[in-house]
C-alpha cells in the first residue's frame, strides 16, 4: 500500500454492520483525501444535500509499513472525525475506523470507481 492508495473518496462500509444504522450513516457521511493532502468531510441531511463541511490537512505518520494518516487543522471539529483513524488492511483492500463519540466505531472504505476495484472484496 502506498500514499497514492490513500487518495480518494470514502463512504461507510455497509457490510460491516449491515442494517438501517449502516444505511443511515452511508447516506449522511463521507470524506475525501485529495493529492494536495486536503481532508474534506461532508455531512448530509435527510434530503441528501450537504449539511456541513469540515476541512483539514493530512500528514503521513512515519514509522509504519503502510501510510498512516493524521488529520490536522480541522475546521470546525466534528464528533465523527478522529485525528488518527485506525487503518485496517486486507489482501486487496483497506478501511479506516473512526471512533465517533455518538455512533461508536464507523468503518469507511474507499469508494470503488475503477474496473479492477470490483474484484477487490
Amino acid at each position: 500500500m502506498s500514499k497514492n492508495d490513500v487518495y480518494g473518496t470514502y463512504v461507510i462500509d455497509k457490510t460491516m454492520f449491515a442494517g438501517k444504522n449502516a444505511e443511515w450513516q452511508y447516506n449522511h457521511f463521507s470524506f475525501t483525501i485529495n493529492k494536495d493532502d486536503v481532508f474534506t468531510f461532508c455531512e448530509y441531511g435527510d434530503n441528501g444535500k450537504i449539511k456541513g463541511i469540515q476541512k483539514g490537512e493530512i500528514e503521513f505518520v512515519n514509522g509504519y509499513e503502510s501510510p498512516h494518516i493524521r488529520i490536522v487543522n480541522l475546521n470546525p471539529d466534528h464528533q465523527v472525525i478522529e485525528n488518527e483513524p485506525l487503518l485496517v488492511r486486507g489482501n486487496w483492500n483497506f478501511y479506516y475506523v473512526f471512533k465517533s463519540k455518538n455512533f461508536g466505531n464507523m468503518f469507511f472504505i474507499k469508494e470503488k470507481r475503477g474496473f479492477f476495484d470490483q474484484f477487490r472484496n
